[in-house]
């Protein structure tokens, strides 16, 4: 349709969080290089290009803005697809994520830093895993840390990557953790102090009296910018 419907919005909770909520498909450019998925052939010279955007100009600027002005303790962003780079040697694994935007994540990420938001977490749906990952401004692995992201996995639906490329995403410099087989959700536990989010999984997605077990707990310490397992 010509005509715009927008739901990019913000909300908050106190001076506890402020949720910025995007919309990473209605003013997408379409994905570069073919949409291809889980290809290891160098990216083509489409993918860099500086005017591709995932959010639209709009929308892009108005998120810099609302963290820019935010007075929370914690600044989230809602966020459909990875924002971490999950690049493998140069190659673009998905170029429906952030990874087939990186001019757009670059000038986010360091727009970030440079505003000094605080206590950045972004909360990532969407493919069907979970993980969790340090973003960063500047080089891949050592740049500034600005913020953790936390990628929850599907409640039911079937995984999109198998389970034996596991490891593969756990070598990645700036993904801290990853499991790709099972079904779950996030708890997340937010205080002044600290952000701590619990990964919960079924061992069978297909039995509803399935036990549900802690797969692991993640903490962000407030003023920090970084995420550590805890357990």
């Amino acid at each position: 349709a010509d005509q715009e419907f927008r739901i990019y919005r913000d909300a908050q909770w106190g001076d506890l969080i402020e949720l910025a909520l995007t919309d990473g498909r209605q003013y997408r450019s379409d994905q570069a290089c073919g949409d291809a998925t889980l290809n290891l052939d160098p990216p083509c010279a489409e993918l860099t290009e500086p005017a591709r955007t995932m959010l639209g100009e709009a929308q892009e600027q108005w998120l810099l803005d609302t963290l820019g002005a935010s007075t929370a303790r914690w600044n989230v962003i809602g966020n459909q697809v990875i924002l971490a780079d999950a690049t493998f040697n140069g190659a673009v694994l998905n170029y429906d994520q952030w990874d087939g935007y990186p001019a757009e994540r670059e000038r986010l990420l360091q727009a970030f830093a440079d505003a000094e938001v605080q206590n950045l977490v972004v909360v990532t749906g969407d493919i069907h895993l979970a993980a969790v990952a340090q973003l960063r401004a500047g080089e891949r692995g050592v740049g500034t840390p600005v913020g953790v992201e936390f990628v929850g996995t599907s409640i039911s639906s079937d995984g999109l990557i198998g389970d034996e490329l596991t490891d593969v995403l756990k070598s990645f410099p700036d993904l801290v953790d990853a499991e790709l087989a099972h079904r779950g959700y996030c708890l997340h536990t937010v205080t002044p102090e600290r952000w701590t989010a619990e990964y919960r999984i079924v061992a069978d997605v297909d039995d509803p009296n399935s036990d549900v077990t802690l797969y692991g707990t993640y903490v962000v310490e407030a003023g920090s910018n970084t995420v550590a397992k805890v357990g």
